[in-house]
């Protein structure tokens, strides 16, 4: 027997779209880091992930048959000591500095099995995530940025399901 899902959780929701050799290709990607209620939060993120994020065009009816949707609950938060203080597939992590061309705070999030699935290192990683905050920079940038940020690592659990199932 399956444990309860919670009532309320952060999540995300997760699109791919199989190609031609079957590999699966992100397609959307949109949730939440506060809890929601589970059943509304599924509703609404699935809609927005499937059709409102702004790097892809909206999902549309033709492409349903070879997509899979993957829901992930998250939990276990937890402030890390550095910016190392994680485990590429085990955490996802949240990373929040201050702009250094601004002063304002930017901050984003990689799901846990995004770091493996890329083959990125830690520093890799937490340098794609600096650039997804929409910062920019040479390594000295990188570095200084990297040192001063916070993180916050998390783990999630996770479920797919393709049209066909």
């Amino acid at each position: 027997m399956h444990p309860r899902p919670p009532t309320r959780s952060p999540l995300f929701v997760t699109w791919k779209k199989a190609s031609r050799n079957g590999e699966r290709r992100l397609r959307g990607c949109i949730g939440i880091l506060e809890p929601r209620r589970l059943h509304q939060a599924l509703h609404d993120y699935a809609l927005t992930s499937a059709l409102h994020d702004r790097r892809f065009p909206p999902i549309e009816a033709h492409e349903l048959p070879a997509l899979e949707c993957t829901v992930s609950l998250l939990h276990s938060f937890e402030t890390g000591g550095s910016w190392e203080d994680w485990v590429p597939g085990v955490h996802g992590i949240i990373i929040e500095f201050a702009c250094p061309l601004t002063g304002g705070t930017r901050s984003a999030t990689f799901l846990p099995e995004i770091a493996q699935q890329e083959g990125w290192t830690r520093v890799q990683t937490i340098d794609q995530l600096i650039s997804k905050a929409g910062a920019r920079g040479g390594q000295a940038s990188l570095r200084s940025i990297r040192a001063g940020l916070s993180l916050v690592r998390y783990q999630s659990t996770a479920a797919s399901l393709t049209h066909a199932q």
